[in-house]
């Protein structure tokens, strides 16, 4: 009589399988996060280089205006300004704002509206700085005053002030929003630990019985939920990638003078590789410590 064929699965399944339907909530709550979070980072940094490059153009840029008294011709003045601004080192260029262009300067402020022909314009000098050559627009200065020339010159260095004060808070908010979410995440993945250790009583029981360890119980969770926030991570990452595309496209692909550009340079995805592998480390090590503290209660 021959034995009986015993077909062994070489393969088993896992204690805790990753793919169960009891975590799909958890997994679509994650990668929501991780989206979350891989958008706030990036806006952060996308508003870091916008006011890098704004702040650059402001430094290298001033505007010179000429205050003629009565009598004094502004239009002379103007030309003779520009006269002795080239003759300045570290002064790259010089150029007179003609009327029509200082008419529509005042549009953001007049609207688009017919202004009197006899309303007086400022005259205006745009001037063009070399990099580093902060006393020119001092000695540019000194030149006019010794010229009689009564000018006000901006070196613009108070909408630079501006740009650093949004910039700042841009910064904080999105690391705050990122500080939340991360905590947010490591709830989540505690709170799902714990639910899963009542959910399967008995298997723990079990091992317990035959002699597992708490370390060897709670590497179990940590494995299964770090599986389970690399893979959310690794969606909320490439969602936040496409989300940061469709902004560039709809945004005129980086064109837009005063919007951060959304163009994803090596920083970007850094942090889009980056996130599914901190989505998962943050997972794993609130799974193995829920765990344990769970597990060594129980044992008191």
């Amino acid at each position: 009589m021959s034995a009986p064929d015993i077909t062994i699965d070489a393969k088993a399944a896992p204690i805790l399988p990753v793919n169960s339907r009891a975590d799909r909530p958890l997994f679509f709550v994650l990668m929501i996060m991780v989206f979350l979070a891989c958008l706030s980072a990036i806006a952060a940094h996308a508003s870091y280089r916008a006011a890098h490059h704004w702040g650059a153009d402001l430094r290298a840029s001033a505007t010179v205006q000429i205050k003629p008294a009565s009598g004094q011709d502004g239009v002379e003045m103007q030309i003779r300004t520009v006269q002795i601004a080239q003759t300045i080192a570290g002064i790259d260029s010089a150029a007179a704002v003609d009327d029509a262009q200082a008419r529509a300067l005042l549009r953001p402020w007049l609207g688009d509206v017919t202004l009197p022909a006899d309303l007086p314009i400022p005259h205006l000098v745009e001037l063009s700085l070399s990099d580093g050559e902060e006393n020119a627009l001092n000695i540019l200065g000194q030149a006019l005053e010794a010229a009689a020339i009564p000018v006000d010159i901006d070196d613009h260095q108070r909408w630079g002030a501006d740009i650093r004060r949004a910039t700042k808070a841009v910064q904080i908010t999105a690391s705050l929003a990122l500080i939340l979410l991360v905590g947010g995440a490591a709830a989540v993945a505690g709170f799902a630990t714990q639910s899963g250790m009542s959910a399967r009583r008995i298997i723990i029981d079990v091992l317990e019985q035959v002699g597992a360890a708490p370390h060897y119980i709670a590497r179990l969770f940590v494995i299964r939920f770090g599986k389970l926030g690399l893979m959310a991570g690794a969606a909320g990452a490439l969602g936040a990638a496409i989300m940061a595309l469709l902004f560039w496209l709809m945004t005129g692909r980086g064109r837009a003078a005063m919007m951060p550009s959304f163009t994803l340079d090596k920083t970007d995805m850094a942090i889009l590789i980056i996130a599914p592998v901190f989505a998962a480390i943050i997972c794993a090590v609130a799974a193995g410590l829920t765990a344990l503290s769970s597990l060594k209660s129980e044992a008191q």
